[in-house]
């Protein structure tokens, strides 16, 4: 995991695995896999893990202004926003990351009952482009 220390990256994956999300196995050759298919994990599992997936009672200015009286020139904007966002997490599967090809080879695994499903992670390093133009190296 990009920047994060082991020890806050184990956290994450205890949380993660009590909710069900992932898998861990124990062991010199084990490590931590999805529970299902990311196809069919949903953003607002994995977001619930961390923090409330529900609308919250906050205004824009601050704590005593919506709801008592009128309410605050942004709070109908606030409100669409929040729950267009909470929409989207409700309906948008994690596979959202993941290439169709790799989605592909998941499914899959899983189907077999590959010990492994997911996937490498595809390598980063480009072929470099042939800059020789047709000529041969000399030595």
């Amino acid at each position: 995991m990009r920047g994060l220390s082991k020890p806050l990256a184990a956290r994450i994956l205890v949380m993660l695995a009590q909710a069900g999300l992932v898998d861990g196995t124990p062991g010199p050759h084990g490590g931590y896999s999805l529970a299902r298919s990311p196809d069919r994990i949903l953003l607002s599992e994995i977001v619930s893990v961390f923090q409330k997936v529900e609308p919250q009672e906050r205004c824009a200015y601050g704590p005593g202004w919506c709801g008592n009286g009128n309410p605050c020139p942004l709070h109908d904007e606030i409100v669409r926003l929040e729950e267009a966002h909470l929409e989207f997490l409700r309906k948008t599967a994690l596979s959202i990351f993941v290439g169709k090809e790799a989605l592909r080879s998941w499914t899959d695994a899983a189907i077999r009952r590959d010990p492994d499903p997911i996937p490498p992670a595809p390598p980063t390093e480009k072929a470099r482009p042939d800059r020789s133009h047709g000529k041969r190296a000399t030595s």
